[in-house]
């Protein structure tokens, strides 16, 4: 589970493929498509694409796909085991709303 959903840099990339996921279970003809975002802060790279492995491949493949969706999946499950305790992350701090 350890590879999409606890990697501490990897926040736009679990976006990115939670948008992938959703574009295919609602159009699941179209087998070959990349997930990006358009950045409305960085114009100097505004368009900011998901790349997957060393080769840097843009393309979402259904095996990808299929495993981010089985760790989502167990990540979600995990939090409706008893005992399981909502902690603030350490490293993160606490928004302006947030009580200490």
């Amino acid at each position: 589970m350890a590879k999409f959903m606890q990697n501490d840099k990897g926040g736009y990339a679990r976006q990115l493929l939670m948008y992938a996921l959703m574009f295919r279970a609602t159009f699941p003809a179209n087998d070959q498509f990349s997930a990006g975002i358009i950045s409305m802060v960085n114009i100097n790279e505004w368009n900011q694409t998901l790349h997957i492995g060393s080769n840097k491949e843009t393309v979402l493949t259904n095996e990808l796909l299929d495993a981010f969706e089985e760790e989502l999946r167990l990540t979600l499950t995990a939090l409706y085991v008893d005992g399981f305790v909502f902690a603030h992350n350490e490293k993160s701090d606490y928004c302006e709303h947030c009580e200490v």
